[in-house]
């Protein structure tokens, strides 16, 4: 077949609104797959704000947004605090299929409908490398949001990792967010987030903004799901247990313990007895607490989960700290600098590595304080710029200045003060740590632009050397050589477009320039995706 009859400037008329469709598609896809899991579909749609339309869909919103319209999200409240992989796999991989299956109906029609040739080529060349470039795993940093694709999710789900976002992240994630859930009526996900929200907060050591989080959180419609309830009251113990109201702590644990029994829930389960374990440490029983850790560490359940292997050799750390076993505390420190490093949380750390300096501190130990500050610090350093929102950045490090002031001093004590300016002073000024976060923004940005520029130099002259091939041959080249070049073409005339709009009007507005070598980046290698999909044009091709 020729390319006759074949508008290429048709095809860019539809792109947009065929592009629209098959991202709405992509996340119909983990919808359905999502229900089909036996997860509770609370909303999904296209944009992050100011809906035009909401539709009520089987207990589901479906919304369309102005802000961000080409963005498409999908929750779900999935009754399992570690998925099963045959259930979480399906359902992240709902938005591949659905643009897979689409773009094989639309090669389908495309060989058996000519009159609509032009729309099916459209639909097939955007949900073809729709589903390719999500199944690819990748995951890039734009400004303070990272992205991580359907792909690199899958592949975490199927080596056992955890795709609970960081402390920080679900803070960000609310604020970002809960505009849209309020303005669609998804009270469930809301919910949700506050309530993780305020688990957050305590996990970074804020009791007053956790209680504060929670609270709102109980404000909104009671939600009937006991396994709902049941990660709340697990929420509400860590909280009242962060205040040192221990009583409070052991209901809420009582609370969650149920639910988890009722809903069948044994991760909760083990979840709780590790929260129970702590509270015996806290009250000082760090013998009733090891005999119980002991035996979670008998349970196969755990011996099969790396999160709840990491937690079980914290608790054993903290009851080692609070008996204070030397021998024990650098055993089971040993054990989590070793283990930590298949699943490092900085959250976690933050936790772990200022408790055991502040014990070598106390015993005036100081070579062995050292490490573990130094260890705290980067803790504080790597939270610290996951923060989106200034205010929330001049918070979290008020709440670590006593952390970093012993940090400093023992860094003093052993004639190290060069090194205390270095590592500590930064975040002791938020000034200075905005200063060193623009700047490795900058150079991150800067080394990205210079490979950018580099593949669109390749691409300008792979496509001068195509466009010859092409008047060499002449008309009776195929339609797969013709739709390659022809997106080749496009992809690279839009990249040098925005490479144009980056080094002229994006040095004059700095803020227009955000994440521009990424962007670059991307939009350089996209012209080679295409050769992923060139064997099924050439098939079809030969089949019409």
């Amino acid at each position: 077949m020729t390319t006759r009859g074949f508008d290429p400037l048709i095809v860019l008329l539809l792109l947009v609104p065929v592009t629209y469709v098959s991202v709405f598609v992509h996340e119909l896809g983990h919808a359905l797959l999502g229900r089909m899991a036996g997860f509770a579909l609370n909303s999904f749609g296209m944009g992050t704000g100011r809906p035009f339309l909401t539709l009520a869909v089987g207990g589901a919103r479906i919304y369309f947004c102005h802000s961000h319209p080409l963005q498409g999200i999908t929750f779900c409240s999935i009754p399992h605090l570690v998925p099963p992989r045959w259930k979480m796999v399906p359902y992240l991989a709902g938005g591949i299929l659905a643009n897979g299956l689409l773009a094989v109906v639309a090669f389908a029609l495309w060989k058996s409908l000519p009159r609509g040739e032009l729309l099916w080529a459209s639909v097939a060349l955007v949900n073809a490398p729709l589903a390719i470039m999500s199944l690819v795993p990748f995951q890039q940093r734009v400004g303070t949001a990272t992205i991580q694709s359907d792909g690199l999710l899958i592949l975490q789900v199927l080596q056992m990792r955890p795709l609970t976002p960081s402390a920080p992240s679900v803070i960000e994630i609310l604020r970002a967010l809960r505009g849209l859930w309020e303005s669609i009526g998804d009270e469930r996900t809301l919910r949700a987030y506050l309530a993780a929200s305020a688990g957050s907060w305590a996990e970074l050591g804020d009791s007053a903004r956790a209680a504060a989080g929670f609270s709102e959180a109980q404000s909104l419609p009671r939600i009937e799901a006991t396994y709902d309830l049941a990660c709340e009251s697990l929420v509400l113990a860590a909280i009242e247990s962060g205040a040192g109201r221990l009583d409070a702590a052991s209901i809420a644990l009582d609370q969650a313990q149920e639910g988890f029994q009722s809903s069948g829930e044994e991760v909760g389960l083990l979840y709780v007895a590790l929260g129970r374990a702590h509270l015996l440490i806290l009250r000082g029983d760090t013998l009733g607490a090891n005999a119980l850790l002991d035996g979670l560490a008998q349970d196969q359940l755990l011996k099969g989960n790396r999160t709840l292997r990491i937690d079980l050799v914290v608790a054993r750390l903290f009851a080692s700290l609070a008996s204070s076993d030397l021998g024990s505390v650098d055993e089971n420190l040993a054990r989590y600098d070793a283990i930590r490093r298949d699943q490092p949380s900085s959250t976690r750390d933050l936790r772990v590595y200022p408790s055991v300096a502040h014990f070598h501190a106390q015993r005036g130990d100081w070579p062995k304080a050292e490490p573990a500050f130094r260890a705290a610090v980067a803790a504080i350093d790597e939270i610290a710029a996951a923060w989106a929102d200034p205010a929330d950045r001049s918070r979290f490090l008020e709440l670590q200045a006593e952390v970093l002031a012993e940090a400093r001093d023992c860094l003093r004590v052993l004639n190290k003060g060069e090194d205390a300016e270095r590592l500590i002073e930064p975040l002791r000024s938020t000034a200075n740590l905005e200063r060193k976060l623009v700047g490795a923004a900058v150079q991150r940005d800067r080394r990205l632009f210079r490979i950018a520029l580099r593949m669109m130099l390749v691409n300008l002259v792979c496509v001068v050397v195509s466009i010859s091939l092409i008047a060499v041959v002449g008309p009776s080249t195929s339609l797969p050589a013709f739709l390659f070049v022809f997106g080749f073409v496009c992809s690279t005339t839009v990249a040098a477009l925005y490479l144009l709009f980056h080094v002229t009007i994006g040095r004059l507005i700095p803020a227009l320039q955000h994440g521009g070598g990424a962007i670059n980046l991307i939009l350089a290698c996209v012209p080679w995706l295409s050769l992923l999909f060139i064997p099924v044009l050439i098939l079809i091709d030969r089949m019409r």
